[in-house]
């Protein structure tokens, strides 16, 4: 990872209660303005933003907790980041990554009123029921930062939590950020542009889209060997990228996350033979895992819902559908979920925004998706959905128009 922790070194004024946001940091960095709530199997190697310094190797990643007092009303919220790099007291302040937030559902106005009357100049949690929850943003020198604290142990028992990142595994160097970003540039300039459709020809397009055709051509997958069709839950090893020279990866450096179990350990421990080892392992959820340091003195919180419901090791696609008449019970709309096979499931719902209901009981019915696919619709992505979708840790994928 390529974190700027040791970025203004000769500024510090001594406030611990800090978090500042860092476009250049690839992962939310957690300092002494904030207490672990439980640390995960992953390991991460650290480097600065220059190479005079050595990478720090095997940083903790955990999920940890701070406080922000409201200056209007002084009540207290708590305030967790899952996925960030841990140091503690090593590091006088935190780093909020603004992407990891956005990834999450977060909105970011993180440029300055100053400079842009329209902007906010704050972080703003979304809430399914319209009462979003902004987080006003202040300013040391060119620093964006957030005023929060280390949060008592009274204050983490009894204050309202809000996730700013999702729990979910969170490896920067496999966010398609550039893919989507000239993707959706393209699209912008393809409807700015409002060439007719008789004019777009996929043998012989038009400069524009140029950009945009190589990088569908790279995006296409073949199998390595053994003429078989690929089916789900395939091994990406069996996998190879076809023109490779058209992929381009994300400019950030590779992690280096070391895993609990390794084959030889596990060969070893069940005396089988590796290659059995191997596919134990990817057969195997890992998820959820905690490692406390120290003695257990108090009760730790669970979260592992997604091991209450069975999991679906498939694709479940879903969208809202809308009906031309009211039924007789006043529902206008429903919302479906399939596997494009056999399988699916219909839910009437009386408006859209209820599609997060819809999920809940899909999840209670048939169990939790490991895969889920939507399109951009904010009532499938953000809001009540979104908080479901990080509860239970389900990849959320979505069409790209």
């Amino acid at each position: 990872m390529d974190l700027s922790i040791f970025h203004d070194p000769g500024i510090y004024d001594g406030d611990p209660n800090r978090s500042e946001l860092d476009s250049h940091a690839d992962t939310c960095v957690a300092g002494s303005n904030t207490v672990p709530l439980y640390f995960t199997e992953h390991k991460a190697s650290v480097s600065p933003i220059i190479g005079e310094y050595s990478p720090l190797p095997d940083v903790p990643i955990a999920s940890v907790a701070t406080a922000w007092d409201d200056p209007k009303d002084g009540s207290t919220i708590i305030l967790v980041i899952h996925e960030a790099l841990y140091f503690g007291d090593r590091m006088p302040h935190s780093l909020l990554c603004p992407n990891q937030m956005r990834d999450s559902g977060i909105i970011v106005h993180d440029c300055p009123t100053v400079y842009d009357n329209n902007s906010s100049h704050s972080i703003i949690i979304p809430s399914a029921e319209g009462a979003d929850i902004e987080l006003p943003l202040h300013m040391r020198g060119t620093i964006s930062y957030l005023d929060t604290r280390r949060p008592t142990e009274a204050e983490l028992l009894s204050c309202e939590r809000f996730e700013l990142t999702s729990a979910s595994t969170w490896n920067p160097s496999l966010i398609p950020g550039k893919e989507q970003e000239d993707y959706f540039r393209d699209v912008q300039a393809f409807n700015t542009a409002k060439l007719p459709v008789s004019d777009f020809n996929l043998f012989n397009p038009p400069e524009l889209s140029q950009n945009l055709l190589s990088r569908l051509i790279g995006s296409i997958q073949i199998q390595a060997s053994q003429q078989k069709p690929i089916q789900h839950g395939h091994h990406e090893a069996d996998v190879i990228a076809h023109a490779t020279d058209q992929r381009e990866q994300a400019a950030l450096n590779a992690t280096s996350r070391s895993a609990s179990v390794t084959n030889e350990e596990l060969a070893r421990r069940w005396f089988i033979g590796l290659d059995s080892a191997s596919r134990t392992l990817l057969a195997t959820t890992q998820e959820g895992m905690r490692f406390v340091d120290g003695n257990l003195d108090r009760r730790l919180r669970t979260s592992q819902a997604h091991l209450r419901f069975p999991t679906l090791n498939c694709v479940i696609y879903t969208d809202t559908f809308f009906a031309k008449c009211r039924s007789i019970r006043g529902y206008t709309c429903a919302q479906i979920f399939t596997d494009v096979r056999k399988f699916f499931r219909i839910y009437p719902m009386l408006k859209k925004s209820d599609a997060h209901h819809s999920l809940t009981q899909f999840i209670q019915e048939i169990g939790i998706p490991r895969n889920c696919l939507v399109d951009r619709a904010l009532e499938e992505r953000l809001t009540e959905w979104g908080r479901i979708i990080s509860h239970y840790k389900i990849k959320l994928r979505t069409t790209e128009c």
